[in-house]
């Protein structure tokens, strides 16, 4: 899974994206056994301010959504 951020870093959150970036791979393997659940709560425990994680956020949800319909994400 790899995030597509803006090139427009500063060296103090820099470290925040590329830890992000490899996590991708480990972050999609552990949410592939998420199934037929009608709720699934998710926390960000703040690696980062909410703007460099958003791309992540955004392929997670994306993800289970695709394979749960009619799912509540909280």
């Amino acid at each position: 899974m790899e995030i597509y951020m803006a090139s427009n870093y500063s060296l103090n959150t820099l470290g925040a994206k590329l830890c992000l970036e490899a996590a991708g791979d480990l972050v999609a393997k552990a949410i592939q056994p998420i199934q037929n659940y009608s709720q699934v709560r998710l926390a960000d425990y703040g690696i980062a301010d909410g703007g460099t994680s958003q791309g992540l956020w955004q392929q997670i949800i994306a993800t289970i959504k695709k394979k749960i319909t009619g799912l509540l994400l909280k």
